[in-house]
Parts: structure tokens; C-alpha cells; sequence
């Protein structure tokens, strides 16, 4: 069995995520697009990217199940029409929409706290699509966009941090507010205040008049200090909390033993099987829990099963692989 090595920052940051946003200087932005236009910048990409490194995808012809999927794995977003691509690297790091709010949306993702190797990578990306043709550009604004708030770098970096403590706490308002100040986001994944996984994205909002460099530290910087507000949090609560742990472990007992679960409780549970490995509970690899969590979803649980899952059969196969898993996880 291969030696497991630890992300960076992995006990507090999932994930980090680089998008760079370009359009074509010759090519009405995506707004003015009509169909031959489109067509033209899905030629481009599918023309500057090695066909055994890059597969292209058209929303057109992709069925709903596996944009579904897609979109669970964050290789496309919930904005792709029929005039949209997405191209997408074999090992799953980096996927290009194409067509969608800018002609170009490189993004690279890597577990835990790699904002500078992301960068690297989507700086190589884009280097190679921009041989198709020039892209647009001021020497005063940098990059343009269809929308104002993205030009200059282009550059949006995110990190998915778990933050389960901070929430139980009722400190995230203040850590938002924080990180305000900084011209940042601190944001719910879950939407409309739900948040059961307790994931928040923390990433940059001005683009405009900013480095690269500095938009990158400046979301690194202010990661560390949350996660380690987090970590304190966690070590007091994990001492002190009677209730903490009995939810704990009672999430964790159900976990071993349920014959049904839904996607919405099992986005609960996982958080609560994330916070169990991250203090010690559960002897469990972080990234085996984020993997299973990604995994589990609807969509991406039908395309791996290979079959229909007509009424519950989907919850209950969540349920039996969710069994077997915790039994090699001693609690």
C-alpha cells in the first residue's frame, strides 16, 4: 500500500482552486455569441490542447445525468448551455469552460492549501491555449471580461475550508466580516444559509489593479489565521464539549449501522466523519473522508453503480458502501 502524504493544510482547507478568466480579442464576448462564434472557440481549444491530455465535452450532446456529475466533481458549473464546452485534463486538475461567462474559464484544483501550484498549473494552460489566438487585452485594465469585477488578472482563487468549530461556536459572522476588510468572500457552499457540511469558500474579490502574487497571499494569509482559529476552537471544544462529542459519536454509531441515507443527511454525516478524523476519533486518512464525501453524491454514486437506482436504492446503496468503509476505521 502506496505511503499516504498529507496535503497541505488538509485538517482545515479541502481544496484550492485557481480560474483564470480570457477571452478572444476577435470574438464578441459570450453575451453577443451566436453559433458560429461559439463554434469557433470550441475549435480553438479542442485545436491548442493535446487530444491524450485534454478531452473535450459539449453540453449540447452531454446527457443531464452526467452534467449532473460534472458539476458534482466541479469540473463544469450550473451556468452551461448548449452553446458551451468544457475541456477536461485526464487526471482531473484542470477543466476549461468554454463559452460559458468568458470564452475561457481556466480553473486547476488540488487538495488542501496548493493556491501557487494551481496557479501554475492554470498559468501553463493558458499559455497554450492562448497560441490559438491573442486574447483580450488593455494595457491599462489587463485582462477584459464580460463582467467588470474579473478583469485586470482575471484571476478568482478559492479555498474550501471546513470550518466545523468556528460554526458550532457562532464565530463565523466575525471571521466574515474579517475577512471583508481584506477584500475577501467567506461564503457557505451550501446556499440560502444551508450549509449541513459545514464547507465554507474563502477567495478574492477584487481582481482589478492586484498581482497575481499578492491576490494569491493575500487568500493564503488569511486562510492560516482562520485555520488557526479553527484548530483552537477545535482542541477546546474536543476537551470541553460533552455535547460535541456525543453528537460525534452518535453520528458516527448511525454511520456504521444505518440501512438507509439520504445525500442530504450523508452531507451532515460527512462533515461530522471529517471533524471526528481531523481531532482523533476515527483513525481515517482525510483524504479517503473527502473523497467518499465527493463520491456519495447522487449523481456521481449513479454513474459509478452502473445501473438504475429506481426510489431508495440509491440510499441504500450509499448506506452499505458508508458500512463497509467504516468498518476498516476503528472508533
Amino acid at each position: 500500500m502506496p505511503e499516504y502524504h498529507p496535503a497541505p493544510m488538509e485538517d482545515v482547507v479541502v481544496s484550492s482552486r485557481v480560474r483564470l478568466a480570457r477571452n478572444y480579442r476577435d470574438i464578441p464576448f459570450p453575451s453577443m455569441l451566436t453559433r458560429e462564434f461559439a463554434d469557433e472557440v470550441i475549435h480553438r481549444c479542442r485545436a491548442a490542447m493535446p487530444s491524450d491530455k485534454y478531452e473535450m465535452r459539449t453540453m449540447a450532446e452531454t446527457p443531464p445525468e452526467e452534467k449532473a456529475y460534472l458539476m458534482e466533481q466541479g469540473l463544469i458549473s450550473g451556468e452551461m448551455g448548449d452553446f458551451t464546452a468544457a475541456l477536461i485534463s485526464t487526471g482531473r486538475t484542470v477543466s476549461v469552460l468554454v463559452n460559458e461567462e468568458d470564452h475561457l474559464r481556466i480553473q486547476a484544483m488540488l487538495p488542501g492549501e496548493q493556491l501557487e501550484r494551481c496557479a501554475q498549473i492554470a498559468y501553463e494552460c493558458d499559455d497554450e491555449l492562448s497560441r490559438a489566438a491573442a486574447f483580450a487585452f488593455d494595457r491599462q485594465l489587463g485582462y477584459l471580461t464580460s463582467s467588470p469585477t474579473n478583469a485586470g488578472t482575471g484571476m478568482r482563487v478559492s479555498l474550501m475550508m471546513h470550518l466545523p468549530a468556528l460554526s458550532a461556536s457562532g464565530h463565523m459572522g466575525e471571521v466574515a466580516q474579517a475577512a471583508g476588510k481584506l477584500s475577501l468572500s467567506l461564503r457557505g457552499a451550501g446556499g440560502q444559509g444551508q450549509n449541513p457540511g459545514k464547507m465554507f469558500f474563502l477567495s478574492n474579490q477584487i481582481t482589478l489593479g492586484r498581482s497575481e502574487e499578492d491576490i494569491i497571499r493575500s487568500v493564503s494569509d488569511a486562510a492560516q489565521e482562520i485555520a488557526d482559529r479553527e484548530r483552537t476552537l477545535r482542541s477546546s471544544l474536543a476537551q470541553n464539549s460533552v455535547e460535541l462529542m456525543d453528537r460525534l459519536m452518535r453520528s458516527l454509531g448511525i454511520l456504521s449501522q444505518a440501512r438507509l441515507m439520504s445525500e442530504k443527511e450523508w452531507e451532515g454525516r460527512a462533515s461530522d466523519l471529517r471533524f471526528a478524523a481531523e481531532i482523533g476519533l476515527i483513525d481515517a486518512e482525510l483524504a479517503a473522508v473527502d473523497r467518499m464525501r465527493r463520491d456519495l453524491r447522487n449523481a456521481t454514486l449513479l454513474k459509478q453503480s452502473e445501473r438504475e437506482l429506481p426510489g431508495r436504492a440509491g440510499d441504500r446503496l450509499r448506506a452499505e458502501i458508508i458500512r463497509d468503509q467504516m468498518k476498516e476505521w476503528s472508533f
